[in-house]
């Protein structure tokens, strides 16, 4: 289910958008879309659409680069540590 809410928003929302103001401002319709490894996002998203391309980051490096997981997983590495030595 998560998948066909990702794709359905992916086509009809946010590309159609970028099409329309792109062709309005004469800007060429090319898209690079980098996302995590979520079970939303499907292995084949690149056959979507043609002018967007998909790029999948690995598994170590999104909680580098999200600040929110980096906030989540530096409370539960505290956390644990506590319960591990009470």
């Amino acid at each position: 289910m998560a998948q066909l809410l990702f794709q359905d928003a992916l086509l009809n929302c946010y590309a159609s958008k970028m099409e329309k103001y792109c062709l309005g401002n004469n800007i060429p319709f090319k898209i690079v879309l980098t996302v995590d490894n979520a079970l939303a996002h499907r292995p084949f998203m690149n056959d979507l659409h043609p002018n967007i391309k998909v790029v999948f980051l690995s598994p170590n490096i999104t909680s580098l680069i999200e600040p929110m997981n980096q906030g989540v997983i530096s409370a539960f590495k505290d956390c644990y540590l506590k319960m591990t030595f009470a």
